[in-house]
């Protein structure tokens, strides 16, 4: 599920809302420069220099001892979101990724004398509500505080957040920070938080192709492992499979999931996974690192979503669970259960979801296949794989022990990348992990190919919904749809950019 609210529902509600966050910014600002900056009850971390013994190649990271330091971590419960944004665990767990979260946290904690200390709330909106709460009132109360990444963006804008490079010891250009997402969250150089392997939960919503196998081999269809290999795993390989297999199987008129479907998933699925894809962004940067709305004067994206829509409205070849008039309602849950059950039942070739559904396809009677998301053409440099908006990790403009705090940091992400990933990789595929080779070479690859649109996240209410609108009302003249929102969605963007400059 990818829930959150959304900057940029209406201009007047956005411009109230940012004074208000100004008044607050103000006054926060204000008492802290009338505080004693320095924690009264926590110990200072000794350290030997910057060039400690380090860990796994970090030798940037000091030896330091922090006194059995509390360590205030502030996220949200595994249980409440499936998609492991809970910190940590017990002892005696018999998931794999939390007893390698437990692993990693003991080791950290050993290494520093610190206490991890985590209070879980039960949703993003708990998250973010607390948030305000204490960074308003400048209280001191957590080291690090998850955030949805759309509410982060706007909050670092705003300045309630620490910037990366205020954290010393985070080191950006390592391999355990995901670089294509950290470059497309900057603005003007400016970097108000990064990406790393410790921030799992973003690489579980990492955009994929799931595939059918036994819909594949009885079809014919070439088989997506080797054209990926190949480098020629393309748009128009996976759109016209999905067309050949496509067959109203009890000759009702109605295509369902009693048919064999090409393309299952939901709108917010599929579109953006499959536009990212194909190399294309609805918001890109300029030469000075700004987001600039370039959608609409980009005749080459106009031009796959007129194909993608196309197929959309051809027989259901791409069936859109989210677009649901009354005759095609399968009547699984919600939309994006419904979307799970058909592929799950083997009535579909291709389920474009997140990684993470494969945690729930071990049950599927048929063998099922992962690929990254196709390329445009065979011509595109590389394969890119949509980031969904995830939760991650920020520090607080309250927090007064940063130079730890980044110590820690960077720990978690370097443990993480030693520990946790072979195990949600093993967890997720199951028993298929031993027996689909390929399976983990795929994985590997959508990981180190992780891309974003901000016009898919920090502006999606604005730009990628009005995109799935224009889809369903079965519309090509996409030109049109995306010029008509320029106005709107150039002055949300200038509120951003205005707010940055003061």
């Amino acid at each position: 599920m990818i829930p959150g609210r959304l900057p940029g529902k209406g201009f007047m509600k956005t411009v109230k809302i940012i004074s208000l966050l100004l008044a607050l910014l103000i006054t926060a600002a204000a008492a802290v420069s009338c505080r004693d900056n320095t924690r009264k009850d926590a110990p200072t971390g000794k350290s030997s220099g910057d060039t400690g013994s380090g860990d796994d190649g970090a030798g940037y990271l000091p030896d330091a001892d922090y006194g059995g330091y509390r360590f205030r971590i502030l996220s949200i419960a595994n249980e409440n979101s499936g998609i492991y944004t809970g910190f940590d665990s017990e002892a005696d767990t018999t998931d794999l990724v939390l007893a390698a979260q437990y692993k990693r946290n003991r080791k950290i904690e050993s290494r520093y004398n610190i206490v991890f200390s985590e209070d879980d709330v039960t949703g993003w909106e708990e998250l973010s509500s607390t948030f305000m709460n204490y960074v308003s009132s400048v209280s001191d109360e957590y080291e690090l505080n998850m955030l949805i990444q759309r509410e982060a963006f706007a909050y670092g804008v705003d300045g309630y957040i620490t910037r990366t490079d205020k954290l010393r010891y985070c080191d950006t250009t390592q391999p355990w920070y995901v670089q294509d997402v950290y470059r497309a969250l900057t603005v003007n150089g400016i970097q108000f938080f990064s990406y790393s392997s410790e921030c799992l939960n973003m690489f579980a919503q990492t955009n994929c192709t799931v595939f059918n196998k036994r819909i594949a081999g009885d079809n014919g269809v070439e088989d997506p492992y080797e054209l990926v290999k190949a480098g020629t795993w393309t748009l128009d390989k996976m759109l016209s499979s999905a067309k050949a297999v496509t067959r109203d199987l009890n000759a009702d008129g109605v295509f369902n999931d009693y048919d064999q479907l090409g393309i299952v998933g939901e709108s917010d699925m599929i579109y953006p996974s499959l536009w990212i894809g194909a190399g294309y962004l609805t918001v890109e940067k300029d030469g000075d690192d700004y987001p600039v709305y370039t959608a609409p004067s980009n005749e080459g994206f106009i031009d796959f979503l007129t194909l993608i829509g196309g197929y959309f409205n051809e027989d259901r070849v791409i069936y859109d669970t989210q677009y649901r008039p009354t005759e095609q309602y399968f009547g699984h849950g919600t939309f994006r259960d419904e979307a799970t059950a058909v592929f799950r039942s083997g009535s579909a070739l291709y389920r474009v979801a997140i990684i993470n559904e494969l945690t729930v396809l071990g049950d599927m009677t048929d063998d099922f296949g992962i690929v990254p998301n196709p390329k445009l053409n065979e011509e595109q440099d590389g394969y890119h794989s949509r980031v969904i908006d995830g939760w991650l990790y920020v520090v607080p403009n309250t927090n007064t022990r940063l130079d730890m705090t980044s110590v820690i940091l960077e720990a978690l992400a370097i443990e993480s990348r030693n520990y946790v990933f072979d195990a949600y990789y093993e967890q997720s595929l199951k028993n298929r992990y031993t027996n689909d080779p390929n399976a983990k070479e795929m994985l590997d690859l959508i990981s180190s190919t992780r891309t974003i649109d901000l016009g898919d996240t920090v502006w999606q209410a604005d730009i990628r919904n009005k995109i799935q609108d224009a889809v369903w009302k079965k519309d090509l003249a996409f030109n049109s749809a995306l010029s008509s929102i320029k106005s709107y969605v150039d002055l949300m963007i200038g509120i951003y950019l205005d707010e940055l400059a003061k």
